[in-house]
C-alpha cells in the first residue's frame, strides 16, 4: 500500500519547514537557499512523492490578529478558528496557525507566510482595517486564494468570505422589538472602531426599524468602542441627554453584549430598572457576557461555529476547484430570549 506522503512529512523528513515545502513543490523556491530547495526535491523524490497516485498535500494558512485571538473573555474569534480548524483537519488538510500584530514601534508585523506564501490558501479571522489591508495585499502579491470569516463585501473581489447575515438578524431582533410595542429606540455603535462590521450592524438596524416606521435620531445613536466600559460610558451619555425635552427611550438595541452590559450598568446607576424603565437588547450571546448579565440578557445569538466550518470549507471548495471565483456565503444568526426586554411601561 502506497504511503500517505504530504508536505509535512516531507518537510519532518528533510528538517524544513512545511511552508519551504510548499514554495517548492508549487514552483516557487526562489526565495530559498539553493541547497534548501535541492535537499527538499531530493527528499520528495526519495519519498516517492511525484509517484504516488492521489495523494492530497493540501495546507493552509490560519491568519489571525494576536490581541483578538488571545483575548480570554471575548472568545468570538477563537471559536471561529477552532471550528475551521476542526473542519479543515477532517478534510486531512494541514494548517499553519500564525498572527498579525504591531511591533513596539507601531509598525504591523507579517508573518512569514504572507512574505513568502507557500501555501494553497489562506483563512483570514482579521477584524481591524489595516490587518484585512495587509492580507489582501499579501493575496493579491502572492495571487493566493483566502477567505475571510466575519467579514464580508471585499471590494476587490480577490477573496472570499462568510459571515453572519446582520441583515436578516437585526431584522428579527427589531420584530422582537416592535412587537412588545417599543416605538422610541435607541442604538450603540462601534463605528469609532473603524470596524466593516459596526458600519453594517448599524445600517442593518438603521433600515430594519426603518421598515417599521422607526427613524432614530442621531442624538439617540451612542458609539463607542466594542468593551463594556466604552458602551457603558456611551450609554450614559445618551440617557442623560434624555429626549431633548421630548420622552426618552424605552430600549436601547446594542452593537454587542458588552454594549449591553454597559447599558445595564448605566441604567442601574441612574436609578432606572432593566426591563422596567428601559429595555435592553445585546448581539454575540458570549457566554462570558451571558453569566454577568443580570437581568439575563436578550440577544442576538451568531453562529460562530457554523461561520468557521463554512470558512473552511469555502476555501477548501475554492482550492479544490469546485466552485468558480471568490466564494461568498451568509449565516443564518438566532435571537435568544431574556428579562432584559420587556414591553414598554405605560
Amino acid at each position: 500500500m502506497q504511503k500517505w506522503i504530504t508536505k509535512a512529512s516531507i518537510a519532518q523528513a528533510a528538517g524544513v519547514s512545511p511552508s519551504a515545502v510548499s514554495l517548492v513543490l508549487n514552483g516557487r523556491p526562489h526565495t530559498l537557499a539553493p541547497a534548501t530547495a535541492e535537499k527538499i526535491r531530493e527528499t520528495a523524490k526519495r519519498m516517492g512523492y511525484w509517484d504516488a497516485p492521489n495523494v492530497s498535500v493540501k495546507i493552509v494558512a490560519l491568519i489571525a490578529q494576536e490581541r483578538q485571538f488571545f483575548d480570554s473573555v471575548a472568545d468570538v474569534f477563537q471559536r471561529v478558528a477552532r471550528a475551521a480548524t476542526r473542519e479543515f483537519e477532517e478534510h486531512d488538510y494541514h494548517i499553519l496557525t500564525c498572527f498579525l500584530a504591531a511591533a513596539n514601534g507601531g509598525e504591523p508585523r507579517l508573518p512569514r507566510v504572507l512574505r513568502e506564501g507557500g501555501v494553497d490558501g489562506f483563512l483570514a479571522v482579521v477584524p481591524v482595517p489595516w490587518g484585512y489591508g495587509l492580507l489582501r495585499d499579501a493575496v493579491e502579491r502572492l495571487e493566493m486564494k483566502a477567505v475571510t470569516a466575519l467579514r464580508s463585501h471585499d471590494e476587490t473581489d480577490l477573496m472570499g468570505w462568510v459571515t453572519t447575515d446582520e441583515r436578516a438578524a437585526a431584522a428579527e431582533a427589531v420584530e422582537r422589538v416592535v412587537a412588545l410595542g417599543h416605538t422610541r429606540v435607541a442604538l450603540t455603535s462601534a463605528l469609532c472602531s473603524q470596524s466593516p462590521v459596526a458600519a453594517v450592524r448599524l445600517a442593518a438596524y438603521r433600515e430594519a426599524l426603518e421598515s417599521h416606521g422607526i427613524d432614530v435620531p442621531e442624538k439617540w445613536i451612542a458609539d463607542g468602542d466594542w468593551m463594556q466600559e466604552e458602551g457603558r460610558r456611551a450609554v450614559k451619555e445618551l440617557l442623560s441627554a434624555g429626549g431633548g425635552g421630548g420622552e426618552p427611550p424605552t430600549v436601547i438595541i446594542c452593537a454587542n453584549d458588552w454594549h449591553a452590559l454597559g447599558a445595564m450598568e448605566a441604567a442601574r446607576q441612574k436609578g432606572m430598572s432593566v426591563p422596567g424603565d428601559l429595555s435592553v437588547v445585546g448581539y454575540d450571546a458570549v457566554e462570558f457576557a451571558m453569566e454577568r448579565a443580570e437581568p439575563s440578557l436578550a440577544t442576538v445569538a451568531q453562529d460562530f461555529e457554523g461561520v468557521g466550518r463554512a470558512s473552511a470549507q469555502a476555501l477548501m471548495d475554492w482550492i479544490e476547484g469546485r466552485t468558480d471565483g471568490a466564494p461568498t456565503k451568509l449565516i443564518p444568526a438566532s435571537f435568544t430570549d431574556g428579562d432584559s426586554l420587556g414591553p414598554p411601561r405605560e
